[in-house]
């Protein structure tokens, strides 16, 4: 299992190597990957209404609005980055 790990961890970063500036980027996520955030993302969710402030609660509903399926699967950062960038002008690159 490890191997695996360090052999996908090699692969994004070859991915990232070979990225330009202003280009898209993309990673194809695994099912596993989608399946470790819906389940990281499920736990922390509750804990996030429990104790975070309207103001974090508010962005999160608009983001989980605008990046379709986030709570069921890892987000690209293409579409956090589109989305980050329409509200605030900043981006986001590997």
């Amino acid at each position: 299992r490890s191997e695996e790990v360090l052999l996908r961890r090699s692969e994004i970063s070859d991915v990232v190597a070979t990225h330009k500036v202003d280009s898209p980027f993309h990673v194809e996520y695994t099912e596993d990957e989608h399946d470790t955030w819906q389940h990281m993302y499920g736990r922390l969710r509750p804990i996030w209404d429990a104790h975070a402030s309207p103001e974090y609660l508010h962005n999160l509903a608009n983001f989980e609005g605008a990046i379709e399926g986030l709570s069921h699967g890892a987000p690209n950062l293409g579409q956090v980055s589109s989305w980050l960038s329409g509200r605030s002008g900043f981006s986001l690159a590997p």
